[in-house]
Order: C-alpha cells, then structure tokens, then sequence
C-alpha cells in the first residue's frame, strides 16, 4: 500500500489524470499533456489543484509582530485584506521556503508554505513562538486550495458570486460565497497569469464535497471557455517562462535572497528578524546571481547542466524546460556576477554537446501580450 498522501480531489485525479509522487503527494503530473494545459492558461484558464501546498493559522495579539520577527519582508506594507510574498530564512541567511503571507487583521493570519517544507516549517515557527502571545495550527488537511489561472479567469469567477471581483487587486484577498461555498479568494498565482488562488475551508480531506463542488462546476460550465484541468507539469513551464522560483531547484539552504534576485523582499530598515546579521554580512558581496537563460538554436535545459562562456564554466541550470509558448528552452541557474548582463553569450552543454544561449531577465515571454499585468 502506497504511503503517499492525497490531496481533497484524489478521487478525480486518479481518474483523469497521470499521476506523479511529489513532495510525498501522489499528485496529477498531467490530464490531457503539458503543453495543452501550459496554453490553455496563457490563452484561456486551467484549474489546479494545489491543495498539497501547506496551509498554517497563526492567530492572537502578537501574531503579527511574530510573523515580522520571522521573515525580511516589512508587514506594516500589508493591509487587512491583503498578501504579501516573501522568504524564510535561518540564522545563516540561506533560504528555508518561500511563502506566502495573508493578513486579515493584525491578530489573524494564514500562511502558505511549500509542501516538501510543511513539517520543517511549521518546527521553525514554533521553535521561535517562544515570548509571543499567539497560537499556531496546521490547516493543510482541513481547507482545500485550488488555483484558476489565465485571462479568462476573472471573467469566470465573476459568473460563480455576487461579489465584485474586480475590485480584487493583485495579492488582495476577499471572503466569499463561490458556488453556493463559502471561500476565500485571492488574486494570486503561481503561473505568471492573473488568477486567484480558492480556499474552501472546513474541507477535510476525508469530506471534500465543498471543494469538489467548486473544482466540478468550474470544468463543467467553463469547458466550452477553453478552461482545463492542469497538473504539475503545466504548473512547473509556466512558472518557469515567468521566472518564478521552485523551492529545491532555484532556491535553497545554500542561498541567499540577494543572490537569487529576491532582494526585493529585504528590508533592513524594519528592524530585528531571523537571517538579519547574515544578510547584512552578504549584502553587495554576491559572488553568483540567479539569471534566466533562452536557448538560441535547438536543446532543451534541464537541472544540473553546465554554464559556460567559451567553454569555460561558470555556473549551473537550476530549473530547465521546453517553453509550450516559446516553442523552444528555456532555464534558469546560477552563473558568476559579471556574466549576469541581458544579452550576455552563454553556452549550455547538454549531454556532452555545447549549446548556445542569452541570458534574458525573465519573464521570458512579453507581459503585455501574456501574463497578468495585460488584465490586471
């Protein structure tokens, strides 16, 4: 018997889907292939189930000042309401997951963790709730999350309430009843595509009706829109064509938020928090840089191949795919600071065979024509 864990829509998947083991998950790796769902969201909407992502609720009156102590990212930016993306780090600066933070008020949150770190996460806060006058509770079996991505999506989840959704702005976030369900949603996404990201909760894994009322009517009346169910593998070329980082892949222990281009989420100015001594040892002093890579002529990247510079290495692919939209590779990796220049001439060697390459920031694709920031 398999010890793998299901999501609340096991049912459906293993009937519709091939299905793949990841982070201890037996999850859908693809229903009708990759690149089709890739396309049907950057043209239409796909439909996620991401409920084997980590889900804590960290509630009380220091809750937010704790939060604040354990992340770079200044919460007095997050509104009631609103979303927040940021980094765990441990005393060394490495980074532990990437997560995402909602706020409901200054005692009320939820946070949403990577799923091959949700037990060494959760340990991490506790380890530190220590002083605090707050309570934390893993609801990853209790609220199911899924994820309507694309252009079309918007449009789709105005048909399913009485809410104005358009009022939604990026990582904001709204209780509402969705089909009939009272949900939570959120204008966020891990695809590069505007979308929101559904938690239904009360929803247990062992009772997931409300979540499979909504995943059903989605695919039911949308289908004739070009909404399909997409798995894993989408998941994983659409956010590598926008750039976004894979836990395990791109970012690590062994990396800091400076080197992999996530600066942005530090701000020093905020006072204390966990990594902070570190990262002002390591700020302007990255030796390697996360960069996006295009493939100029044929070859396909994949994690672990070789950068070079006329033959010379410097540097390593993280994450590497065929782009559906691109019609060709793209990647990611890590190659020293002065060969990080938009434009700079790179080789790929895959299989033994040089290939040649342009680092390009990503995303990889043009915003204006794909990707929210055309319909946000």
């Amino acid at each position: 018997m398999s010890s793998l864990k299901h999501s609340h829509l096991y049912s459906y998947h293993a009937a519709n889907s091939r299905l793949a083991s990841f982070a201890g998950y037996d999850m859908p790796l693809w229903y009708k292939g990759i690149s089709n769902e890739h396309m049907a969201v950057r043209t239409a909407a796909g439909l996620f189930d991401v409920s084997h992502m980590g889900r804590f609720s960290i509630k009380g009156r220091d809750a937010n000042s704790f939060i604040d102590h354990m992340i770079p990212t200044n919460l007095v930016k997050v509104a009631d309401g609103g979303a927040a993306y940021s980094v765990l780090c441990d005393d060394n600066a490495g980074i532990m997951d990437d997560i995402l933070v909602y706020r409901f008020s200054s005692d009320d949150f939820i946070i949403v963790v990577n799923a091959a770190n949700i037990d060494k996460d959760y340990g991490w806060f506790k380890q530190h709730l220590d002083g605090y006058q707050a309570t934390m509770i893993d609801e990853t079996q209790s609220i199911a999350l899924l994820a309507l991505q694309g252009p079309k999506a918007k449009a789709i989840i105005q048909s399913l309430t009485a809410e104005d959704v358009g009022n939604i702005k990026r990582f904001t976030h709204r209780r509402v009843a969705l089909s009939g369900v009272d949900a939570l949603i959120s204008r966020t996404g891990y695809t590069g595509e505007d979308g929101f990201e559904i938690f239904v909760p009360d929803c247990h894994v062992s009772r997931p009706l409300q979540a499979e009322k909504v995943w059903s009517q989605i695919l039911s009346d949308f289908a004739t829109w070009g909404v399909l169910p997409c798995g894993l593998g989408a998941r994983d070329t659409l956010r590598l064509e926008a750039g976004l980082c894979l836990y395990g892949q791109d970012i690590d222990g062994s990396t800091n938020p400076f080197e992999a281009n996530l600066a942005w989420l530090v701000h020093m100015d905020k006072g204390d928090f966990v990594g902070r001594k570190a990262l002002m040892e390591l700020k302007d002093h990255e030796t390697r840089k996360r960069i996006g890579i295009s493939m100029e002529v044929g070859g396909i990247p994949r994690h672990g191949c070789e950068v070079l510079v006329k033959s010379e290495y410097v540097g390593r692919v993280t994450s590497g795919s065929f782009s559906p939209l691109l019609r060709k590779g793209i990647a990611m990796g890590y190659v020293a600071e002065r060969y990080t220049g938009e434009g700079t001439a790179v080789e790929v060697s895959i299989r033994g065979k040089e290939w040649p390459a342009t680092v390009k920031n990503p995303p990889f694709y043009d915003p204006k024509l794909y990707g929210w920031k055309r319909v946000a």
